[in-house]
């Protein structure tokens, strides 16, 4: 995760309503609208995606909106980690999970018992 997006997802103020996360990170663009910007509003509405209701919303529209720079940005991570969140992507896009996605990740998990990492890690 790059250093702006943790810095957004870390300056959450949490609430006891759920929607109040969503338009938090995406007050970050209404100062700056650069590049940087965009792409650390867009990974810390991955991060959300998961946990808070309006997040996938937002990160479908912001992947849709700039696809070419979230492509850019998933081409330079490692094979891992683009694989994981080109997944992900597709989910929150609405699309199925690649064929044989599961089976890939359990091999992943195998082998990091097999290394003898503890569970947290798998």
């Amino acid at each position: 995760m790059r250093r702006g997006s943790q810095k957004i997802i870390l300056g959450l103020r949490i609430s006891d309503d759920p929607e109040d996360v969503v338009p938090q990170i995406i007050n970050h663009m209404r100062s700056n609208e650069a590049t940087e910007t965009v792409l650390d509003v867009m990974w810390a509405l991955y991060a959300a995606s998961g946990s808070w209701p309006q997040a996938d919303a937002y990160f479908r529209l912001y992947v849709r909106a700039f696809p070419e720079l979230w492509a850019s940005e998933l081409s330079a991570l490692s094979v891992s980690e683009c694989y994981v969140a080109s997944v992900e992507t597709l989910q929150a896009l609405g699309m199925p999970k690649p064929e044989g996605a599961d089976r890939v990740a359990q091999l992943a998990r195998d082998e990091l018992a097999r290394r003898g990492f503890p569970p947290v890690f798998q």
